[in-house]
């Protein structure tokens, strides 16, 4: 009887981050930014054919530092 729906909630954080720097893809006209720190954690890319420019240190809302990003492509 009727439907179910479900929903995954994310938040924290690490979404708030993500989603700060997803915001910079389209005024930097790029498809994939990651954090430096993000990267760092990843490990090593040699793997993939990426190849990886520095955005710079960017101020986000709700940081209190400067987040290095990085874009891949």
């Amino acid at each position: 009887m009727g439907l179910t729906r479900q929903e995954i909630a994310f938040s924290g954080d690490v979404m708030n981050t993500a989603a700060r720097i997803q915001s910079e893809c389209r005024p930097r006209n790029e498809t994939f930014l990651a954090s430096g720190e993000a990267l760092d954690r990843i490990g090593s890319l040699h793997a993939y054919d990426f190849t990886i420019t520095s955005q710079g240190a960017v101020p986000l809302r709700g940081k209190s530092r400067e987040v290095a990003i990085l874009a891949l492509r």
